[in-house]
């Protein structure tokens, strides 16, 4: 069974399940490469899986959208990571993830 390791600073005090925002390469079903921020989840460090669509910075008031915003600004300071090629290292993808 093979493991993605992803070189994050991911550690929000819970060592066992956690995500953060990363910039994505994907293709859509006709074949078309595009690029988004998406949700990437982690356990124990170990990637498993990630949102199926670009995310958009969300808050029920100023204060939390702002903070949204500025966690999703943090994903530029990563690599962008190729979403197509991962998914064929991570077993059962496009399960349930949590």
């Amino acid at each position: 069974m093979s493991e993605v390791w992803i070189e994050d600073e991911v550690d929000t005090g819970s060592p066992a399940f956690t995500w953060n925002y990363r910039r994505a390469k994907m293709i859509d079903e006709d074949g078309e490469v595009y690029y988004g921020i998406v949700e990437v989840y982690y356990d124990g460090g170990r990637m498993i899986g990630w949102t199926d669509e670009p995310q958009i910075a969300y808050g029920e008031d100023e204060e939390e959208l702002d903070s949204d915003f500025a966690f999703q600004k943090e994903a530029f300071d990563k690599p962008v990571l190729d979403l197509s090629k991962i998914e064929k290292m991570i077993p059962n993808r496009g399960g349930e993830v949590g």
